[in-house]
C-alpha cells in the first residue's frame, strides 16, 4: 500500500532489510484441530454499504448457508442447477440471531465455506452475498458489519452480543441438506396451489398455468454446447414471477434490497390475496428461502442427471473427513417418506366488482407550464393540471385546487443537482454475461431509480429551500387525477388490452434481451434466438420474464419524453419506471403508482398501486414533483 522503491522495467514489491532485526516472538497458536467448529463475531451488521439506509432493528437473524461446488466437467451454466441458476449447490445450515445494537455471535462448522444473508422480521433476504468465508477449527473470526472496506475500525463501545456467549445455528426445518425444489417447495405447491393451477384448459380456450410436480418440461439452455436439464412444469411457471440475481449479476455491490422478495410479483401476489390461498409461517418460510437462495430446483448433482457426481463425492467426503474432520455427504439426502399431500381448497373469496370511474374536470387545461431551476442551466419542467372531481364507484376524490406536476419523470441529471454522488446503476443481466455486466440506468436524460422514499421527499425539501416554492410528492389522488387527465378507462389511452407501444414502456418483448444466446454477438440474433425457445416450451404459459407479447421499442428504463403524452401533456405516467407519492399504505410503506419498464400492462393502470417500505430503494421506481397552487 505504500511505495518504497520504483525503477523504470521493474516492480519492487518485497524490499529485503539488509540491517539485521530481532526476530519477532512467536505468536501462539490460535486453532485448535481437535474442534470441529469456529467462532464469528460481527460488530455491527449495519456498518458498511451493504446495508446502507437500513433502520436499525430491522435484521433479526442471519441465514448461514454453505456450498456443495461443482465438480471437474461438472458446471453450473443456464438450464443446469435452475432455469437460470444459481452457479453452485445450495446446503443450508440454519439461522442465528442478531443483537438490537446489529451484533452476532455465533458457531459455525469449521473448514467449510460460509455464506450470510440478513433477514428481516419476515424472514426475507435484505442482502445477498456473493462470496463466503471460511475458518479454521477453534478460530475466532470477526468482521465489523456487512460490505465495510477492509481498513474499517469496529466500533469503539462494547456490543450486546460480546457479553453473550456464542449461539449455535438454529437448523432449518431438519437436519443439514441440500436444498431441492421438489423436496422443499413442491409440497407447499400440491396443498396450496396445484388444486386450481394444474394446466387444465380453461372455459376460454386458454390454458391455466400448471404447478405441478409429477410433470417436467425439457429446457434446454441457450449456451452453445449445453445439453440443459429437465424441470417441473411448476418450477417453471413459477420462475416467471421471480427477479433475482441468476447465474451471474452485475459485479458491483447490490443496493440493500435489491433482490428482496416484496420486489418480485410471486410475492406481491401472495401479500395482496391471490383468491383466499392463506399460507401459514412453513409453507412462506420455504417460498421465501428457495428465492433467496436463487431459486435452484437441482439439491443433487447427480439429480441433474450426472451419475458419476455421486462416486465424486464420495471421494470428496473421504478427503473432507481425512483432512477437515467434516464428516459428511452432500449427495446423500435422508431419504425421508413424504406422505400424500392433500390440496387444500381455499375459502371462496366474492368478486369484486370493478368500481365504475368518471372524472369531471371543472377547468380545462390551460397549457401553461413553469420551469424550475436546479443550477448549472439544468432545470425541471412543470404542466398545470387543474381541479376537478374524480369519482370511482362510491368513492369521490374532490381535487379543488389545481397543481403543477413535472412533465417528465426526476431524471439522473436533475436528481444529482441535489446528491451528485447518486447512482442509479444498471440491471444486472439474468443470464451468463460472457461480457455483458447489465444495462445502464444511469444516463443522464433516464430517470432516477434506486432511491427511497425518503430521498425523494428530500429532493422535495431542497427544491422547495432552493426555489421558494412549495414543491412535494403527488398524493395518489393527485397523482391518479393527473395520469387520467380527464379519461375513465386503465390507461389514459384506452382500455386494458390497448395497444400500448406508442404510450408507454411497460414489459414487451425486448425483455428476452436479457436472457437472450450469451454467445451471440448480434443482440437482434440474440432475441430471436431468445424468442424461438420460449414461445416452444411446453406446458408453461409463463417466461423467465413477466411480459406482454408486443414491442413498444423499449429495454430498461428509456430516457423520459419519448412515447406519445397523456391529453395533460405528462410523460411516461404509465410504465417506464413507477412513481412514489405522498400517500402512506401501511404503516412504515408508501404507495408507488403508474408501473415500469418490467411491468405487466395490468400492474400499470391507472388505479393499480404497491406499497414498498419508505426506506428501500427499488430498482424500477423514481418520482416526479408538483408544486401546489
Amino acid at each position: 500500500m505504500t511505495l518504497i522503491k520504483e525503477e523504470p522495467g521493474y516492480a519492487l514489491l518485497e524490499p529485503v532489510p539488509f540491517q539485521k532485526t530481532r526476530t519477532p516472538s512467536v505468536r501462539p497458536d490460535k486453532v485448535n484441530l481437535a474442534d470441529k467448529e469456529a467462532t464469528v463475531f460481527i460488530s455491527d451488521v449495519y456498518e458498511g454499504p451493504g446495508l446502507a439506509g437500513i433502520p436499525r432493528g430491522t435484521v433479526e437473524k442471519l441465514r448461514v448457508y454453505t456450498y456443495t461446488f461443482g465438480y471437474n466437467k461438472i458446471g453450473g451454466l443456464l438450464g443446469t442447477i435452475g432455469a437460470d441458476g444459481p452457479w453452485d449447490m445450495r446446503r443450508i445450515l440454519g439461522t442465528v440471531p442478531v443483537e438490537k445494537d446489529g451484533s452476532a455471535v455465533f458457531k459455525i462448522p469449521a473448514n467449510t465455506p460460509i455464506a450470510l444473508q440478513p433477514l428481516d422480521a419476515e424472514g426475507k433476504a435484505l442482502q445477498v452475498m456473493r462470496s463466503w468465508f471460511t475458518a479454521m477449527p477453534g478460530e475466532n473470526l470477526s468482521c465489523v458489519g456487512c460490505h465495510e472496506p477492509p481498513n474499517t475500525a469496529p466500533p469503539v463501545r462494547r456490543s450486546i452480543a460480546a457479553r453473550k456467549a456464542p449461539t449455535d445455528i438454529t437448523p432449518w426445518r431438519g437436519p443439514t441438506r441440500n436444498f431441492g425444489f421438489a423436496r422443499e417447495v413442491q409440497p407447499v405447491i400440491d396443498r396450496h396451489c396445484v388444486g386450481c393451477h394444474n394446466g387444465e384448459e380453461r372455459g376460454d380456450g386458454k390454458k391455466i398455468p400448471s404447478l405441478r410436480g409429477d410433470r417436467l418440461v425439457p429446457f434446454k439452455s441457450l449456451t452453445k454446447g449445453s445439453r440443459g436439464a429437465t424441470f417441473s412444469e411448476g418450477y417453471v411457471s413459477l420462475h416467471g414471477y421471480l427477479r433475482r440475481p441468476g447465474i451471474e449479476s452485475g459485479m458491483h455491490l447490490h443496493s440493500p434490497m435489491e433482490f428482496h422478495a416484496d420486489t418480485t410479483e410471486l410475492f406481491m401476489l401472495l401479500n395482496k390475496g391471490h383468491h383466499g390461498v392463506e399460507l401459514d409461517a412453513d409453507a412462506m418460510d420455504r417460498l421465501i428461502t428457495w428465492f433467496d437462495l436463487n431459486a435452484p430446483y437441482f439439491g443433487r448433482w447427480s439429480g441433474y442427471g450426472h451419475t458419476e457426481a455421486t462416486g465424486k463425492e464420495e471421494e470428496r467426503a473421504r478427503l473432507r473427513a481425512l483432512y477437515a474432520n467434516v464428516d459428511e455427504n452432500h449427495e446423500y439426502i435422508e431419504a425421508t417418506v413424504f406422505p400424500k399431500v392433500e390440496f387444500i381448497k381455499p375459502k371462496p373469496v366474492p368478486p369484486v366488482p370493478e368500481a365504475k370511474v368518471s372524472c369531471n374536470v371543472e377547468a380545462k387545461p390551460s397549457g401553461k407550464e413553469q420551469t424550475l431551476d436546479l443550477g448549472d442551466g439544468i432545470t425541471l419542467k412543470l404542466v398545470h393540471v387543474p381541479a376537478g372531481k374524480l369519482v370511482k364507484g362510491s368513492e369521490v376524490s374532490q381535487i379543488k385546487k389545481g397543481f403543477w406536476m413535472g412533465r417528465y419523470e426526476t431524471t439522473n441529471e436533475q436528481f444529482r443537482q441535489f446528491d451528485p454522488a447518486h447512482d442509479s446503476m444498471e440491471e444486472p443481466r439474468h443470464g451468463y454475461q460472457f461480457g455483458i455486466t447489465g444495462y445502464p440506468v444511469n444516463d443522464p436524460e433516464q430517470p432516477a431509480v434506486r432511491l427511497s422514499w425518503q430521498q425523494a421527499n428530500d429532493f422535495s425539501k431542497w427544491l422547495s429551500k432552493k426555489t421558494g416554492k412549495k414543491v412535494s410528492l403527488p398524493t395518489e389522488t393527485q397523482w391518479e387525477w393527473a395520469c387520467r387527465a380527464g379519461s375513465a378507462t386503465p390507461f389514459s389511452f384506452g382500455e386494458l388490452d390497448a395497444d400500448f407501444t406508442k404510450h408507454a414502456n411497460l414489459a414487451d418483448e425486448t425483455l428476452l434481451q436479457f436472457i437472450g444466446d450469451p454467445y451471440t454477438q448480434d443482440p437482434a440474433e440474440g432475441l430471436k434466438a431468445a424468442l424461438a425457445k420460449f414461445k416452444t416450451l411446453a406446458g408453461s404459459d409463463n417466461d423467465w420474464i413477466p411480459r406482454s407479447n408486443l414491442n413498444d421499442g423499449g429495454f430498461v428504463s428509456e430516457p423520459v419524453g419519448k412515447y406519445q403524452p397523456n391529453a395533460w401533456g405528462l410523460f411516461d405516467m404509465h410504465g417506464n419506471v413507477a412513481e412514489w407519492t405522498r400517500s402512506a399504505y401501511s404503516k412504515g410503506t408508501k404507495v408507488v403508482r403508474g408501473g415500469s419498464w418490467y411491468d405487466r400492462p395490468k400492474h400499470a393502470t391507472a388505479s393499480f398501486r404497491r406499497p414498498y417500505r419508505d426506506y428501500q430503494r427499488v430498482y424500477n421506481v423514481g418520482f416526479r414533483v408538483i408544486v401546489e397552487e
